[in-house]
């Protein structure tokens, strides 16, 4: 089965940025850094993305509660 990536171009920038920051950083600080980081990449490769997004969870058309996003990219790519 051939797998494809979906959003390439952005999908590997997002993947590049982040492994940016993981080789810069290391392992082992709090999510919140990684996560200011991240937004530093995103911003030099001039990409809009929004931070925390609340996206509401709907089950059989009732909304069971929120789940929080740490990026949206671009409107298309979530990241966590």
């Amino acid at each position: 089965m051939e797998e494809k990536i979906v959003f390439p171009e952005l999908s590997y920038k997002v993947m590049g940025a982040s492994f940016r920051v993981f080789n810069i950083l290391g392992w082992g600080l709090s999510e919140k850094q990684y996560q200011k980081a991240l937004a530093h990449e995103l911003e030099l490769l001039r990409l809009s993305f929004k931070r925390e997004v609340v996206i509401p969870l709907l089950y059989e058309g009732e909304k069971i509660g929120n789940y929080f996003a740490d990026f949206l990219v671009e409107e298309k790519i979530l990241l966590e």
